[in-house]
């Protein structure tokens, strides 16, 4: 539905010097909210903390630079 907004995704959460690649990007409208549910796939094993600590640093840096997302939920997987 929102092509350049789904790239733009993309280059931010494959900025993560730890991120391997977006594995999945998921956006969707509620009322008028625009939420962005994104998977970014890690390099090998990592603890819960650590990704839990990459999931948080991904959703902060994509609330800062695409403020049009009302909600963002990032997992990461290996």
């Amino acid at each position: 539905a929102r092509p350049e907004l789904a790239s733009e995704i993309r280059r931010i959460v494959e900025a993560h010097p730890e991120v391997r690649a977006l594995r999945d990007v998921e956006l969707s409208e509620r009322a008028g909210d625009l939420v962005a549910y994104v998977v970014a796939e890690l390099p090998g094993a990592v603890s819960l903390e650590h990704a839990h600590a990459v999931e948080t640093a991904l959703e902060n840096e994509l609330r800062k630079q695409l403020p049009q997302l009302s909600e963002v939920v990032a997992r990461v997987a290996p």
